[in-house]
């Protein structure tokens, strides 16, 4: 799947499976590095301008929650879930300076839906009984008493036994090009 990330928590990056784990009945993304990255990276720059020149650190509590449930197996059309709810506490400490430190909440708030079973055609070939599942997000994050929220959805088609084969989101869409499956093996 090629996906090119503009922010690392934010679009379809979140969804790519780089470290996931399947049990009997779901498979679930370890998310904890990409939100580390949001909050170490990107939150500090919604609040740049109350500390320009300031040297900023952020400090999280730990995360105990690091995965979002990705889906339910098996999958069944009209089913949903919530795939992540999660608030995360930390502080931006300033000029190194631990009693200086100004609280900082994050709430990220995933939900899911299967919306359909469908044929798609991508660049890697056409695919049959392709499950549809849109993925609403809300990420609000609390600095200063301010509240700023963010929403987004992601629709994201599944084949069982290959994985996803396309991500359409705000920054458009992506498709798988190619795949290769493990050899079976025979018994003889």
């Amino acid at each position: 799947l090629e996906i090119t990330p503009n922010d690392p928590f934010v679009d379809a990056s979140f969804l790519t499976p780089t470290n996931f784990r399947l049990t009997e009945d779901k498979v679930l993304f370890n998310i904890r590095d990409k939100i580390d990255l949001y909050i170490k990276e990107q939150l500090p720059l919604s609040v740049q301008d109350e500390f320009d020149g300031l040297d900023v650190d952020v400090v999280i509590d730990t995360i105990s929650y690091p995965e979002l449930l990705f889906l339910k197996i098996p999958v069944a059309q009209n089913d949903n879930w919530q795939v992540l709810n999660l608030i995360v506490h930390g502080n931006f400490i300033l000029q190194d300076l631990i009693l200086l430190h100004i609280p900082i909440e994050l709430h990220i708030d995933i939900s899911c839906k299967v919306i359909g079973i469908e044929s798609i055609t991508t660049p890697a070939k056409t695919f049959e009984s392709v499950y549809r599942i849109l993925y609403d997000s809300k990420i609000t994050h609390e600095v200063f008493s301010r509240t700023e929220t963010s929403e987004f959805a992601q629709t994201v088609w599944f084949v069982p036994h290959i994985g996803i084969v396309r991500i359409e989101d705000r920054h458009g869409i992506s498709e798988l090009v190619e795949y290769s499956l493990p050899p079976m093996n025979s018994e003889e």
